[in-house]
């Protein structure tokens, strides 16, 4: 939707009445009322606008809450012991269903018969009118309601934004409206999520990282060379430029404009539910903060988010590198724990994961009076970018080793094995001599994947070739497979560390028994991710390491953690 349209969507909303929120005492359910300030402090992308944030609201409740339900899953699912139809009622008894979705179909409703007490919610009612109504109908202030934070009760005025207004309308179906007898449907709540933003005196930075110049006045400068028709991007843009590309142009048809980021965004996530679901809640968003983030690309860092304050109390960062770590193992240990079982698929985190801290460990470099010491590794990164831009160029560096100009890894040559016209068995003189392994290893970094080549003797016809997911059993394919490495910058009081991590339960291993689709035109061909010990050995970027295997084969993520 464009902005005129948000705008008008927001006049609407605005001028509706709704009725007053009205509790009755006798059935109020005991709520917590959760207030939470925070900053997102790497450049954030993605939203209904393409290939650009939201300039009205770039942060959704909605987006938000589907956040919370993952990393839900991912700390709370082993409570399921491995049965998803148990897993989906867990879920939805907290965060709710979809509308459509049967009987118990509802964007937060359960059971009546479940509930422990009842009450009605306005539909269009934001979180400080539910919080001073809920107050007045149990006879105490809003601060002994629960709700601590002060600066809450001043904007108990405000007026519930377009999005509060959708997300407390779909929770509760009839919410303040009579029954043919009168009285008023009660709806048992679960978490209910508002977001305020908290920019307006500080205007949001939006940025274009690899700006593009118009074609006439390249032409005048450069020729017609489309690789020039890119201007140079900054310091910070060039280093994370390998995990940025869906912000690049593209030359393709329809030819896309460069993408564009939003900084300096700040905002209050204002929630409430029932007190028998803090545990979850809590256990949800601390998983959301250290390893999640708001928009697209957040596994590799876009959109990272740091916790400010909780009910007006600050919450300071950790000092050192040991101290972050300490504070996730606690935090793993209390709310994943070792028992349960989580279902086949589902993402998840375990208090013995595969996790890294990653602090600086060489020379100071980049600083006036820099004497050439060597830091602590207890130390954290001077500020976030460092931190970031130090785990992509980790990334960039495994994946991207050459070896006399040619890629070490197996992929390319394997394509260039596999497409080689009929007949044309021998080999170019420009391709090198060996074995080709006609094997995919860094498909476990995430699919799809697309392979450019640039027209070379050996090269195949097509100049783009996707990876893309495993093939099914009618020959479909699934075109996409999130990455199961993390990789984003936590706040430190000093600057900032680098976390990297692998989920649980996810990834090609999980794929076995399949196999990979590539796309070469209208041609796709089935190829192999999984390499033996044997042919590990034979690619460069992973002889210096020590190998873990999964039922007799290389597990190239555990590689990369090796470098780290």
């Amino acid at each position: 939707m464009n902005g005129k349209g948000n705008r008008e969507r927001l006049r609407k909303a605005r001028q509706a009445s709704p009725p007053p929120v009205r509790f009755d005492p006798a059935s109020l359910e005991e709520l917590v009322f959760e207030r939470r300030v925070y900053e997102v402090i790497t450049p954030m992308f993605g939203g209904v606008v393409p290939r650009s944030p939201d300039p009205i609201t770039p942060v959704r409740g909605t987006a938000i809450r589907g956040q919370l339900r993952f990393w839900w899953r991912a700390v709370r699912g082993g409570k399921s012991n491995g049965d998803l139809a148990r897993l989906y009622e867990l879920e939805a008894e907290i965060w709710g269903m979809a509308a459509g979705g049967g009987a118990k179909a509802g964007a937060s409703r359960t059971a009546a018969a479940e509930s422990e007490a009842a009450y009605a919610v306005s539909a269009e009612a934001g979180f400080s009118e539910v919080a001073a109504a809920y107050a007045g109908a149990a006879g105490a202030a809003p601060d002994e309601a629960g709700n601590t934070d002060a600066g809450t009760a001043e904007a108990a005025a405000a007026e519930a934004t377009a999005e509060a207004a959708a997300e407390a309308a779909a929770a509760y179906p009839g919410a303040g409206k009579s029954g043919a007898d009168g009285q008023k449907p009660h709806r048992s709540m679960n978490v209910q999520i508002f977001v305020r933003m908290l920019t307006p005196h500080d205007p949001l930075r939006y940025e274009t990282p690899y700006p593009q110049v118009n074609r006439e006045e390249q032409r005048e400068r450069n020729g017609r060379n489309d690789r020039d028709l890119r201007q140079e991007p900054n310091s910070l843009w060039k280093k994370v430029a390998y995990v940025a590309f869906p912000l690049q142009s593209t030359r393709g048809e329809p030819r896309l404009p460069p993408g564009r980021v939003i900084r300096g965004v700040k905002f209050a996530l204002e929630l409430i539910y029932p007190k028998r679901h803090q545990e979850d809640v809590h256990a949800a968003l601390w998983a959301w903060e250290t390893f999640g983030g708001l928009g697209a690309r957040t596994r590799r860092g876009f959109g990272a988010i740091r916790l400010v304050e909780i009910d007006g109390r600050r919450i300071p960062p950790p000092a050192t590198v040991d101290d972050v770590r300490r504070d996730i193992e606690k935090k793993l240990k209390q709310y994943v724990g070792v028992d349960g079982k989580w279902p086949p698929g589902v993402p998840h985190l375990h208090p013995h994961m595969r996790l890294k801290v990653i602090g600086p460990s060489g020379p100071r470099a980049g600083s006036s009076g820099d004497d050439g010491r060597f830091r602590s590794a207890q130390t954290c990164y001077r500020n976030v970018e460092d931190a970031w831009t130090e785990l992509v160029s980790k990334l960039r560096a495994f994946r991207k080793q050459q070896v006399n100009g040619r890629s070490a890894w197996p992929e390319a040559d394997a394509i260039r094995n596999l497409l080689r016209a009929p007949g044309r068995r021998g080999r170019p003189q420009n391709e090198p001599k060996g074995e080709i392994i006609d094997k995919f290893p860094r498909a476990a970094f995430g699919l799809p994947i697309v392979f450019h080549f640039r027209g070379g003797k050996s090269d195949p016809r097509e100049k783009n070739i996707e990876l893309r997911g495993r093939l099914l059993g009618d020959g479909n394919s699934v075109d996409r497979l999130a990455s199961p490495l993390i990789l984003r910058p936590y706040a430190c009081q000093n600057g900032a560390v680098g976390l990297a991590l692998i989920l649980e339960n996810t990834g090609i291993f999980q794929w076995r028994g399949h196999r990979l689709a590539l796309q070469a035109g209208r041609r796709t061909y089935a190829v192999d991710p999984f390499l033996t010990p044997k042919e590990a050995q034979k690619i460069s970027p992973l002889q210096p390491l020590p190998l873990r295997t999964v039922d007799g084969k290389v597990d190239v993520l555990a590689a990369f953690f090796e470098t780290l």
